[in-house]
């Protein structure tokens, strides 16, 4: 009887701790049997992990399909800011619906001057770029440390910014960029050295948070 007792009361145990039909038991129920030292490291964990971060992670790191879709956004919406720059009088309706014609006729009469350039982009910086902003999604000052330690990159001058937009309309994280209070009107007719733009989709998925760096040769680098 007693056997019984204990094989019953091991059996119950194991169940707690096993994986069961492919899914683990609640992170809670595993926290319990954890120390006091445990407990802490995973609070603090738990805490320091962004919403949509901890989704990407868990979901759709080993996606390649969702990684694939990702990269399609960023060169969906690098080509919208590309053409934006070198056609905006053919964006003139949809600014309105932006509140940004003002901005876009600027744009448009620089644009006759003959002037504005191709955006550039560089693979290499852009996946470090993306390892950056995987690191720490929610820290613009993280990303951009992070950054500056990449040799190549110190003799850069760079403009980071954080715009959530849709997902499925690559315009509208543009739009919302050039909607933005610190961005200025000349960004679609300034030269540019590099635009890397890397994304991390929301829990929805429907929308993005899209992360535009702004690269900008120094006077140190033009020397070279």
């Amino acid at each position: 009887m007693g056997n019984c007792c204990n094989n019953k009361a091991r059996e119950e145990e194991t169940q707690k701790t096993e994986m069961i039909d492919g899914i683990f038991p609640k992170f809670e129920e595993i926290e319990e049997k954890d120390d006091e030292e445990k407990k802490e490291n995973n609070k603090e964990l738990k805490k320091s992990l962004y919403n949509f971060s901890q989704n990407y992670y868990q979901q759709d790191s080993m996606d390649s399909e969702f990684i694939n879709s990702d990269q399609k956004k960023c060169e969906d919406i690098f080509n919208f800011f590309n053409d934006l720059r070198l056609n905006p009088q053919n964006y003139l309706s949809e600014a309105q619906k932006y509140g940004l014609q003002k901005i876009i006729s600027s744009a448009a009469e620089k644009a006759v001057e003959g002037n504005v350039k191709n955006l550039i982009k560089n693979s290499f910086y852009e996946l470090y770029l993306d390892k950056c902003v995987k690191a720490s999604p929610e820290s613009k000052e993280k990303i951009l440390q992070s950054m500056e330690e990449e040799e190549k990159l110190k003799d850069y001058e760079k403009k980071l910014y954080m715009i959530e937009g849709d997902g499925q309309k690559p315009g509208d994280c543009v739009w919302n960029l050039l909607k933005n209070n610190e961005i200025d009107g000349d960004i679609l007719w300034k030269d540019i050295d590099y635009l890397l733009i890397t994304v991390m989709s929301l829990e929805d998925k429907k929308n993005i948070v899209c992360y535009f760096l702004f690269l900008y040769k120094t006077k140190n680098n033009n020397e070279k």
